[in-house]
This record gives structure tokens, C-alpha cells and sequence, in this order.
């Protein structure tokens, strides 16, 4: 999670100094879409965690 929140600092600093409206929106967007996928991984993370430790799945 260390990555994620220093993407997300550097998305919202280049947001920040932006003056396009357009690319700040495209920026919103990229920080939307990692956050989503960290908890993708996060959630994939677990089920494969959970996966392994089944009995029945050996």
C-alpha cells in the first residue's frame, strides 16, 4: 500500500499543477483506476491466501 499512497501524492501534486481542466480530469481518472486496482490486488491477494490454506483444495 506504500506504492499506492505515493501515486496517489504524485497525482494529486501534478494535479495541482495543472491548469487544464482536461488534464486534471485525465489524472482524477488515473488516480480512480489505481485505487481501484490496489483493491483488486488486494482482494485477489486474499483469495489466493485463503485458497492455499484450504484443506479440501490440496
Amino acid at each position: 500500500m506504500e506504492d499506492l499512497q505515493w501515486l496517489q501524492d504524485q497525482i494529486k501534486a501534478w494535479q495541482d499543477q495543472c491548469p487544464a481542466y482536461l488534464d486534471r480530469a485525465y489524472l482524477e481518472a488515473a488516480l480512480e483506476l489505481a485505487q481501484k486496482q490496489a483493491g483488486l490486488l488486494e482482494r485477489r491477494q486474499g483469495q489466493l491466501d485463503g485458497t492455499a490454506w484450504n484443506p479440501s483444495n490440496w
